[in-house]
């Protein structure tokens, strides 16, 4: 569950994501909705310092994560502490660009 890894401060909210939310919570993106609601932020941190493997699955759900806070919301999205395995798997799928990662 998302809000056991949530800090806010000043228009900043970074939720730290696991494994397990990438591959298999059908749920993420009302659970983004939720905090979206209550803290009201400017900036989304992503931070995926628990991720250490993604599979495809995973890679699309972080694409419609990017896509639900910076297209639907029109908010600005960070992410950080991308293990350096998986942005090599990001980069050989193209998707960095996508996310804005590994420059």
């Amino acid at each position: 569950m998302l809000r056991d890894f949530i800090s806010h401060s000043e228009g900043t909210t970074t939720i730290s994501i696991n494994e397990k939310d990438l591959a298999y919570n059908d749920g993420i993106l009302i659970e983004f909705d939720s905090i979206l609601d209550e803290y009201k932020p400017n900036l989304i941190v992503l931070d995926l310092i628990y991720v250490h493997k993604m599979s495809s699955s995973a890679i699309g759900r972080l694409v419609n994560i990017h896509r639900y806070i910076t297209e639907e919301n029109s908010l600005k999205l960070s992410i950080i502490n991308i293990n350096q395995n998986i942005l090599k798997t990001l980069k050989s799928v193209k998707v960095d660009g996508v996310l804005g990662i590994g420059n």
